[in-house]
């Protein structure tokens, strides 16, 4: 009989079966990253791990994952791999020859010829960007040839040790208007939250998210509610702060959002134009389905909209301000207006 699978209360390495060498390339954004790290900590269970993606990204590998050969894809030497008929360095063949490459991209022709230079094993192609069910995470697993373990999408995959703060962490922003979260609904969550004992605010900011700070400071002040900026931080301070601050976290999609799902920190993430059922972060997290259309292309409610229990939030759509919410003893999943 077949051994049925768990889900691992953390990536860890340790061998499962018989030994495999892998190596990884990633190379999206935050969030794109974030959701390769269940298969390659999967992967890591039966052998080593190569991980080639951006430099800044190695400061979010959990601990099964942290000691593994890393490369740095934006560096000099990580651009050889796309360039025509280059010979790669000995370290980084090295960390190829044999492997089989999992590659989170679309199938590209230098970097295949590279590959094959270097005497990888084979290459597993993912689509970085299906437009359709099923998740991408169980997408990953399936191109891979591997069984997803049991309540995957429900286990974070490098959750905190630390005990979980007094914060109640907002992070308003997405880099894409379509996607952020207006100020006006950002100081819903705000009040509902201190309403409900959380003694602090913190609302953070990337690049992309700038232009979101100055009506936020605005909206806040209007509502008299004190809180904590935090500006473009590196990803190992974010990770750091996140762990030991949040007590619950509410966001758009984005990386942010999927970074706190992936720290076990109970997460609301608000979805106004991707699909949930294909990008939902990974972890402790409810969803609030509030897209401007159905699939059918209906209305999923009037203006001023139903009100839903998710995640510890009870949330009211608008048709222009996005979510406004009240924390309240809600249950995890997926939630759509009607």
């Amino acid at each position: 009989m077949g051994t049925r699978p768990v889900a691992p209360a953390a990536c860890r390495g340790g061998t499962a079966m018989a030994e495999s060498r892998h190596a990884a390339l990633v190379l999206g954004a935050l969030g794109d990253f974030l959701l390769t790290l269940p298969l390659l900590c999967e992967l890591r269970r039966n052998g080593p791990v190569a991980i080639l993606s951006r430099g800044h990204y190695r400061a979010l590998l959990p601990p099964g994952l942290a000691q593994e050969p890393f490369a740095d894809t934006d560096s000099a030497t990580g651009a050889l791999l796309f360039a025509e008929s280059a010979a790669l360095p000995a370290a980084l063949a090295g960390l190829l020859h044999g492997a089989t490459v999992q590659a989170f991209m679309h199938e590209d022709v230098r970097l295949a010829s590279s590959l094959r230079r270097a005497g990888v094993a084979g290459v597993v192609w993912h689509d970085p960007r299906p437009s359709q069910p099923p998740h991408i995470v169980m997408r990953f697993f399936t191109a891979a040839g591997r069984l997803p373990p049991a309540a995957l999408l429900d286990t974070p995959v490098m959750p905190r040790a630390t005990p979980a703060g007094d914060t109640l962490w907002l992070h308003p922003g997405s880099g894409s208007m379509a996607k952020s979260l207006a100020p006006t609904a950002l100081v819903e969550f705000a009040r509902r939250g201190l309403d409900r004992g959380l003694a602090r605010l913190v609302v953070s900011f990337g690049e992309a998210d700038l232009a979101l700070r100055e009506p936020v400071r605005q909206a806040f002040a209007q509502h008299r509610l004190a809180f904590t900026e935090v500006v473009c931080p590196d990803l190992g301070e974010l990770r750091h702060r996140l762990a030991a601050e949040a007590a619950a976290f509410v966001g758009p999609d984005t990386g942010v959002t999927h970074l706190a799902a992936a720290l076990g920190i109970p997460t609301t993430a608000i979805f106004r134009a991707t699909d949930p059922a294909v990008w939902r972060p990974v972890g402790n997290v409810c969803v609030l389905d509030q897209r401007p259309a159905a699939p059918s292309g209906q209305r999923r409610g009037p203006a001023g909209g139903s009100r839903l229990r998710c995640g510890g939030f009870s949330a009211e759509r608008t048709e222009m301000m996005g979510p406004a919410a009240g924390l309240s003893g809600g249950r995890r999943g997926l939630r759509r207006d009607p």
